[in-house]
């Protein structure tokens, strides 16, 4: 605690921890250490298929798309920046753009194929159809973990709070199966795309790298 008694800055510490846990969990997929539990996972959950859950998974994995995370990222900027001011909100956004090229420089570094292709790419695949077709992270896990987990950990006070965090989790770790479910990852995708979302969530704590904006960078549960 501060003087004044307000809570001291969260230091970047969180940061480093994440980024060393994804980096060794990069590293695992790059040189085929996870394959196995991959494999496994997989394997477990083809036997589970069915019409009816396979229409159940495309409707809820669509929570991790594009359009839904967009939207929510929008709603929670306008939000925080009503109760943390413009700066904040300005930092979730970045936070979420820098995870976005995170994500994208992992696909291209490790290139861990999808599980659903037939024919794997090659040295003269276009780049724009490697990035597509690398599933190391997931970006749906990536999205669906970062806005949903910012949610839960910034709702208010009050009796919905458990409930909310609740089904925000709920949603993250559903998004996750879905991927795996629909063949369209790796379980090591998933978990690598909810590890880029701890990185960009730890950034979303750490303005007190930037003096501006220490004054919105207070420590938080």
């Amino acid at each position: 605690m501060t003087e004044s008694g307000r809570p001291q800055p969260r230091k970047p510490a969180s940061l480093a921890v994440r980024a060393a846990l994804l980096l060794l969990l990069a590293l695992g997929a790059r040189f085929g250490a996870l394959r196995g539990l991959d494999t496994a996972c997989a394997g477990w959950v083809a036997p589970l298929r069915s019409a009816a859950w396979d229409r159940a998974a495309r409707v809820a994995t669509r929570f991790g798309g594009s359009v839904v995370t967009l939207a929510a990222l929008l709603g929670l900027a306008l939000l925080t920046w009503k109760r943390a001011g413009q700066r904040a909100a300005v930092w979730l956004v970045a936070a979420f753009t820098v995870g976005g090229g995170l994500e994208m420089v992992l696909r291209w570094l490790v290139a861990q194929w999808r599980p659903d292709l037939l024919i794997l790419p090659t040295a003269a695949t276009p780049w724009l159809s490697r990035l597509k077709l690398a599933g190391f992270p997931s970006g749906h896990a990536y999205r669906s973990a970062l806005v949903f987990g910012y949610a839960a950990r910034e709702w208010p006070p009050g009796r919905a709070r458990v409930f909310a965090r609740a089904l925000c989790l709920l949603v993250i770790i559903v998004v996750g199966i879905t991927r795996v479910y629909l063949n369209r990852h790796w379980a090591s995708d998933v978990v690598g795309g909810w590890l880029v979302a701890q990185v960009a969530l730890a950034l979303t704590k750490c303005q007190t790298l930037f003096p501006k904006v220490s004054d919105t960078c207070e420590a938080k549960a």
